[in-house]
């Protein structure tokens, strides 16, 4: 999980640099990057971090702070990859800011309170769990999540991909088809619908 920190924390200096310089393309890559590793990275750690930290701890309080965050830098990494900075270089660098300052916040509080009082309860790799974390789409605009589905799946496609969207994607199914891909998913206790595709 540190590792996962660091790599994260290395991307966000990139996407910041590259802002800096006002290198767009280079920016929104940067930011694409970062955004599917600290989703891949808030999926481990709400799937396996989160409850054995409550169940060790019997504490509920904290983990609910860090959802919240990890929800407001899900929302700030989604407007950030799907506006253009060159055309609101203001508005972008705000949110850039924002979300700079929650994430080494962030990090720090879990690495400093919540890994080591974690412990021995995380599982052996959480870098590479068994599973592959859920990529969230749930909040995202039509077609945004079809979207994003797609180009992780060109980022990726050997790999399964895991998504959880808000119902299930009927629609999807025949694009998926098309390309290549199967796919089996069910629906969540928390009313989402979670898909799992793979190479046909």
């Amino acid at each position: 999980m540190i590792e996962q920190h660091r790599r994260c924390a290395l991307t966000l200096s990139a996407a910041e640099d590259a802002f800096a310089r006002r290198e767009w393309a280079a920016f929104t890559e940067q930011i694409r990057t970062l955004r599917d590793a600290l989703l891949a990275h808030f999926a481990a750690e709400e799937e396996f971090m989160f409850p054995r930290f409550e169940n060790r701890t019997g504490l509920r309080e904290p983990t609910w702070q860090l959802r919240l965050q990890h929800q407001r830098m899900r929302e700030i990494l989604e407007a950030l990859a799907s506006v253009s900075p060159a055309h609101d270089p203001e508005g972008c660098g705000a949110e850039l800011v924002t979300l700079a300052v929650l994430y080494r916040q962030h990090r720090e509080v879990e690495e400093d309170g919540m890994y080591s009082a974690a412990g021995d309860s995380l599982p052996s790799d959480p870098v590479q769990p068994a599973a592959p974390p859920a990529l969230d789409l749930r909040g995202l605009e039509p077609p945004q999540p079809i979207v994003q589905i797609f180009e992780a799946l060109k980022r990726a496609p050997e790999q399964p991909l895991k998504v959880v969207l808000p119902h299930e994607p009927h629609p999807l199914y025949g694009l998926l088809r098309e390309q290549g891909f199967a796919w089996s998913g069910a629906a969540r206790a928390d009313g989402g619908f979670e898909l799992t595709i793979r190479r046909a």
